[in-house]
């Protein structure tokens, strides 16, 4: 059927709607294999029911007891004329009760993903205290609407009965929600969670999702599979936790689930990562007990504080003015220097109490004018903490800087000069000055890069791997304390002597370099492990990364593809 709604309006609805094979997939999830007695007497329900997808793959395939809620009314009323015999009503999700709706034995849809801010704060609020109340923890102000979707539709779920959605990837992540995940396994069994590498699912929407299947049940296991093509046929196969061809399934208890702070990293890493971690007993130090992490440099009014036209900042006295790195693209090597770096940042030093001459003629120029929605700058919110607001707080780097998206490429830079950059980017400084040459080093090794992938986030389709300090923190790097001392130490700063006179390669061009080699090579025999490790981490990394990026040039080469929901992040 058409849908009755514009594309921009389901864009602003946060609804995509499920294609038929993800929706079979999905439903034989929580129904079981497709002409089982279960299809034929489920109370089967989708709390999101738009176009009616499911409810109408569901009847195909047998299901006889089909119930539908939607808010579009008009989306509704096709539906009807498709499935009279399922019970269909317009009403908003969060307003119905189990209590005159009654339970149901399977649950499945596609909630819309909406984030916080384009919802009324005020019934926002309302509905997160109410669930949590619920659910037994609070919930993160930042939910998205999916979440939430979530939690109320698992008040409808009967014992025994099955609930699978299709949910954003960032679920399984957020550190916000940690609670919530933790809380929800407390109350429901989580049976599995699917991922496609290979099939983008959604043409239209640049997200990456994940079908979660939970279950009112005490089951103890969860199975986490990633599936190369989406088909109904595959549900046996997962429900079995088996790997076959096109299903690789890794089978976690419910006690290492919820101890684990994120939940993708059984889908996303390979078996080589787990043996890795379990034989390197010591080997591996988080960044945050040797590397001190901050954000980078936010101007505030950029027109005013780094503008592009490097012009308008003539006759600005040179203390005045700092190297300044708008953003990391174009830095194609893995070092930079001030010398290097064409942007610059007005900042007046904190010694100066009277801007000099060429400073104190760009204020006033700057105090006429306007930001974009036409208020002085003087009184734009981004400079409002500044005092005065012409003069930005100290401005700080450090030695290493952690690009905070990549694409083909893993490179961290050294960044001796401590050179300024904006918010594209983290900077790191060393808890001890004798940490940077081999900390630098081996934060460039291939086994990063691997964390980097396995520990990213991948949540959005446009194919880039995002991390932010959580991520960062969290990578395990080998101790450069341990290497410090090494008698390994002067192959591993040859080598890393090599890379930094050189560009940096798409990681997948970098595997064969014999300076990677060696930098690899030296960094596992410095933390007693095998070097043969090296080709293994490099083409776990190597074959992570290429499907990431294919993954979103399968969606960027479908019609209509193009980048659309925000997640909460």
């Amino acid at each position: 059927m058409s849908n009755p709604r514009t594309a921009d309006q389901d864009k602003s609805l946060g609804r995509f709607y499920t294609p038929a094979r993800l929706a079979r997939l999905t439903l034989a999830l929580a129904l079981g294999p497709i002409g089982s007695e279960a299809w034929r007497t489920a109370r089967i329900w989708d709390p999101t029911c738009g176009d009616g997808g499911f409810l109408r793959h569901a009847a195909d395939l047998g299901g006889t007891r089909l119930v539908g809620h939607d808010l579009d009314g008009a989306a509704i009323a096709a539906l009807a004329g498709m499935l009279p015999q399922a019970r269909l009503q317009q009403a908003d999700l969060f307003d119905l009760d189990p209590v005159d709706l009654g339970l149901f034995d399977a649950i499945a849809g596609n909630p819309p993903y909406v984030r916080h801010e384009r919802r009324e704060p005020r019934r926002q609020r309302e509905i997160a205290t109410r669930l949590g109340a619920w659910l037994g923890v609070a919930l993160p102000g930042g939910a998205d609407l999916s979440l939430l979707a979530l939690i109320q539709a698992l008040r409808f779920l009967a014992p025994g009965g099955r609930l699978a959605f299709v949910l954003p990837a960032t679920f399984l992540d957020v550190a916000r929600a940690a609670g919530v995940r933790a809380a929800l396994l407390d109350r429901f069994a989580l049976r599995a969670v699917v991922e496609s590498r290979r099939d983008p699912w959604f043409d239209n929407a640049a997200v990456n999702t994940v079908v979660a299947v939970f279950e009112r049940s005490g089951e103890q296991r969860t199975v986490f599979a990633r599936i190369d093509h989406t088909g109904p046929e595959l549900a046996p196969v997962i429900e079995a936790g088996r790997s076959a061809d096109g299903v690789r399934s890794r089978t976690i208890d419910r006690s290492t689930l919820r101890a684990a702070p994120r939940w993708s990293t059984f889908l996303r890493a390979p078996d080589l990562w787990f043996e890795v971690l379990e034989q390197a007993d010591g080997a591996f130090v988080r960044p945050e007990r040797v590397l001190s992490l901050a954000y980078g440099t936010k101007p505030g009014i950029s027109a005013f504080f780094a503008p592009r036209d490097l012009a308008e900042l003539d006759g600005i006295e040179p203390d005045c003015l700092r190297p300044f790195l708008r953003s990391l693209k174009g830095v194609d090597g893995y070092v930079v220097r001030a010398a290097d770096v064409p942007g610059r940042i007005f900042a007046v030093p904190q010694a100066c109490d009277e801007p000099p001459t060429g400073a104190r003629a760009w204020i006033r120029q700057g105090e006429g004018r306007l930001t974009p929605a036409g208020v002085p700058f003087p009184q734009a919110p981004s400079v409002r903490g500044n005092r005065p607001w012409w003069r930005l707080p100290r401005p700080r780097s450090g030695s290493v800087l952690f690009p905070q998206f990549r694409a083909a490429r893993h490179h961290v830079i050294d960044n001796p000069e401590h050179v300024l950059v904006n918010n594209s980017a983290w900077w790191g400084a060393w808890a001890a000055p004798g940490l940077h040459e081999p900390g630098i080093a081996l934060l460039n090794t291939s086994w990063m890069a691997l964390a980097a992938e396995v520990l990213g986030r991948i949540n959005l389709g446009e194919g880039l791997l995002t991390l932010y300090g959580p991520e960062i923190a969290a990578l395990p790097l080998p101790d450069p304390r341990r290497l410090m001392a090494s008698a390994f130490r002067p192959a591993l700063m040859a080598a890393w002597a090599s890379l930094r006179a050189r560009s940096v390669l798409p990681f997948a061009d970098e595997i064969s370099r014999p300076d990677r080699l060696a930098l690899d090579g030296a960094a596992l025999s410095g933390l007693e492990l095998p070097p043969s490790l090296g080709p293994r981490i490099r083409d776990a990394a190597a074959t992570l990364m290429a499907e990431r990026l294919a993954l979103a040039q399968s969606r960027r080469g479908a019609p209509g593809g193009e980048a659309s929901a925000a997640l909460s992040s």
